[in-house]
C-alpha cells in the first residue's frame, strides 16, 4: 500500500529555534528520547589499547574498533584528513543508547562543530510515500481447514464479458483508512488492457468518480483519457516487472489447496485495477492513501479474518483523487503494488507446501521501492514532460538523511516512525543495489528461497555485518562513483540479454545524497528563510546524512546505524602524525560494531 503525505515543515523548524547552541551539547553524551532499554549481546568493559595504521591506497579507510578497546591510536595521517566514527547494530534486537560506544576525548584532532543536536532531528515527513503491511489480518497457513475433496460444484464461475462502459460487477472495496472494513459496491469496466481491467466504482451512469468530459483537477473524477493511460501503462509495466521480480500467482488458496484462478475467478488471470475513494476519506493532495495491494484477494471462500471480503482474483486498488490529480505518481504506484502481488507468490504461495515463508513488511516494501527505482527512467521516457524524480522513491531521501537513526531495517510504527521506516528501507536497498550487482542483485533478492536479512545476504554474497560497515561509509563519504553516487547499467552482455525489455535495461541512476534540494518543495525554502537562525541554517540545507557530535549516544535500532563527524587531523607537525581516540569503557553491548572512517 502506498500513502502520499505532503506536510509543511514549519513545526519542525520552530522546534529547532528553541534548542540550545550546538556546541553547548558536546559537554555530555547526548541521549535519545524514549530510549530502548535492551541490549542484543552481552555487556562488557573496555580495557584494551589498540593501534592501526592509515593505508593511503585505500579510499576510504575503514578501520574497525575492537569492541573491548578503550583507546585507539592511528598512525600515518596528515593534517586536514577527515575522520568519522560510525556505529552499526548487525542484529535484530535494538541496543539501548546507554550501552552504545562514544568518543570521550581525542588527541591531534580538531573536533567538528557538528550541525546536529538530538532535538533538531524530529523533522516532520515531507513528500513521503509509505506502504503499509496488509497481510496481518489474513489467516495463518495453520488456520486453514483440513484439505477436503473438491467435488467440482463450485468450479463453475461465470466469466465477465468485458464491454467497456457497459460491463459491471460487484467488488469488495475498503471503507476505512486502516483497510480493515469492506463493503460490496458496483463497479463499471472503463478500460481493457492486454493484461488488465480498469474498474471505476459506480454503475455506468454514476458520476461520483467518473466523467464523460474533461476532468477537473481537485475533484475525484477520472475520464476515459486517464483510465486508458493507466491501462496502457500497466500493459507496459507488466512484463517489465515480471522480468526482474518473477511471476504473480495464477492460483488461489482454496480449501487448503492451491487451485487455478482461471476456474475460480470471474476475471480470470487478468489484473484488476479498481479506482475509488480509498478509505472514503476524500483526501486532497496534502494527505491520503494513494493505492494498495491486499493479498486477501488470493484467498477464496474462507471465513477467517478479512478473507470473506476476497474478490478472488488479482486486484490493485487506486485512489480516485490521485488518479485524476497525480496520474504519473499513480503509474509508478502500479509498478510498486504489482511487485507486492508478485512477492506474495514468490515468497508465500510458492512455499505453501514446503517452507511457508512470508516477507516482512520492511523487506517487501524495500523491494517495491526498488521496483519504482529501476522503472524511473522508463517512466521519464514515456512521460518526459510530466514524470519527475518527485514521482519516485527518491523523494524519500531527505527524510532518510535527517532521521536514519530512528529506525533500522524494520517496520516501526508510532508517530512519524512509519515514514522513517520506508525512507530508511529504501535508502539501504538503493545503496545495496548500486553496489552488489544492480538489476541482478534485485533479481536474486526477489527470486531466492529466503526472505528478509537472509535474502539480502544471499543476494549480495556478503554478511549483513559487512554490508552495514560499508553502508555507513557510503553515508559519510561524498565522491563520485562511490556508495550511493554510482550509476549502474547492464554492461555485461549476458546480463543485458537476460534483463532487457522493450529495449530498456533497467539502469540505476547515481544518487547524490549531498544534493537533494530539488526534491524539496518551494514553500520549504520560504519557511526556512523566514524561520531559521543563520547559525543553525546549515542543518536544513539537506546536504547529506546528518552527523552527530563526537560523544553522542543514541539507540541502535535493529540493523540500524549511527554517524558521527569527529573532525579533522590537526597536529603541530606537517609530517605524518598519530591521532588518539578514547572511548567509553563501561556497560558496552558487545554485539554492536564501530568503525573509524578516514578520507
Amino acid at each position: 500500500m502506498k500513502i502520499l503525505l505532503k506536510t509543511v515543515l514549519a513545526f519542525a523548524l520552530v522546534l529547532f529555534t528553541s534548542c540550545n547552541n550546538i556546541m553547548d551539547q558536546v559537554k555530555e553524551p547526548q541521549k535519545t528520547f524514549e530510549p530502548d532499554t535492551g541490549y542484543s549481546g552481552k555487556l562488557i568493559e573496555a580495557a584494551r589499547n589498540c593501534t592501526a595504521e592509515y593505508n593511503p591506497s585505500s579510499s576510504p579507510n575503514i578501520i574497525e574498533v575492537p569492541v573491548d578497546a578503550f583507546q585507539m591510536e592511528i598512525s600515518g595521517l596528515k593534517n586536514g584528513q577527515k575522520i568519522w566514527f560510525t556505529k552499526t547494530n548487525p542484529t535484530k534486537i535494538a541496543i539501548s543508547a546507554k550501552y552504545t560506544r562514544y568518543i570521550s576525548s581525542v588527541k591531534n584532532i580538531s573536533l567538528s562543530e557538528s550541525r546536529a543536536s538530538r532535538e533538531a532531528v524530529d523533522l516532520s515527513p515531507s513528500f513521503s510515500c509509505v506502504s503499509l503491511d496488509l497481510n496481518a489480518n489474513l489467516p495463518s497457513i495453520e488456520q486453514f481447514p483440513e484439505r477436503a475433496a473438491d467435488n467440482g460444484s463450485e468450479n463453475q464461475v461465470s466469466k465477465i464479458i468485458p464491454v467497456v462502459n457497459e460491463t459491471t460487477k460487484k467488488i469488495y472495496v475498503d471503507k476505512d483508512n486502516d483497510i480493515k472494513q469492506f463493503e460490496e459496491k458496483i463497479a463499471t469496466l472503463r478500460a481493457v488492457g492486454e493484461n488488465c481491467y480498469v474498474w471505476v466504482v459506480g454503475d455506468k451512469n454514476d458520476t461520483t468518480y467518473w466523467t464523460e468530459g474533461d476532468f477537473v483537477k481537485t475533484t475525484q473524477k477520472v475520464n476515459s483519457e486517464i483510465v486508458q493511460k493507466i491501462a496502457g501503462c500497466f500493459d507496459k509495466v507488466y512484463p517489465m516487472v515480471k522480468k526482474v521480480f518473477g511471476d504473480e500467482s495464477d492460483q488461489l488458496l482454496y480449501r487448503g489447496w492451491t487451485v487455478n484462478m482461471d476456474e475460480y475467478s470471474d476475471t480470470g488471470t487478468k489484473v484488476n485495477i479498481v479506482i475509488h475513494d480509498i478509505g472514503g476519506d476524500g483526501k486532497t493532495l496534502t494527505n491520503g492513501m494513494l493505492g494498495y495491494f491486499h493479498s486477501k484477494d488470493f484467498y477464496h471462500q474462507y471465513t477467517i479474518g478479512v478473507t470473506p471480503y476476497s474478490n478472488s482474483g488479482k486486484y490493485i486498488y487506486i485512489d480516485a483523487y490521485y488518479s485524476a490529480n497525480e496520474t504519473c505518481t499513480v503509474l509508478s504506484t502500479l509498478a510498486h503494488e504489482f511487485q507486492h502481488m508478485i512477492d506474495f507468490n514468490t515468497k508465500t504461495i510458492s512455499t505453501f507446501n514446503s517452507t511457508r515463508v512470508t516477507s516482512s513488511t520492511w523487506y517487501n516494501e524495500m523491494k517495491s521501492m526498488l521496483c519504482e527505482d529501476i522503472m524511473k527512467d522508463y517512466f521519464k521516457k514515456l512521460y518526459p514532460e510530466d514524470f519527475t524524480d518527485e514521482d519516485t522513491p527518491w523523494q524519500r531521501l531527505p527524510l532518510f538523511c535527517r532521521n536514519y537513526y530512528a529506525v533500522g531495517l524494520e517496520y516501526k510504527t508510532g508517530g512519524n516512525n512509519v515514514y522513517y521506516s520506508y525512507a530508511n528501507n529504501y535508502a539501504f536497498g538503493a545503496w545495496a543495489a548500486r553496489n552488489y550487482g544492480g538489476i541482478s542483485f534485485i533479481n536474486r533478492l526477489s527470486t531466492n528461497a529466503s526472505v528478509n536479512i537472509e535474502s539480502i545476504q544471499d543476494a549480495a554474497g556478503v554478511s549483513i555485518t559487512g554490508m552495514l560497515r560499508d553502508y555507513t561509509a557510503a553515508c559519510v563519504i561524498q565522491k563520485e562513483d562511490y556508495g550511493f553516487n554510482k550509476k549502474v547499467t547492464q554492461d555485461d552482455s549476458d546480463l543485458r540479454e537476460k534483463f532487457i525489455c522493450d529495449d530498456y535495461d533497467y539502469p540505476l541512476d547515481a544518487i547524490d545524497l549531498w544534493n537533494l534540494k530539488s526534491l524539496l518543495p518551494n514553500y520549504y525554502w520560504k519557511i526556512k528563510s523566514e524561520t531559521i537562525k543563520p547559525q543553525t541554517s546549515s542543518y536544513y540545507s539537506f546536504d547529506g546524512p546528518v552527523c552527530y557530535t563526537y560523544n553522542t549516544q543514541q539507540d541502535l535500532r535493529p540493523y540500524g546505524i549511527g554517524l558521527v563527524n569527529v573532525g579533522t587531523v590537526s597536529s603541530a607537525t606537517e609530517d605524518e602524525t598519530t591521532v588518539t581516540l578514547n572511548f567509553n569503557t563501561e556497560n558496552i553491548d558487545n554485539a554492536q560494531r564501530t568503525y573509524i572512517i578516514i578520507e
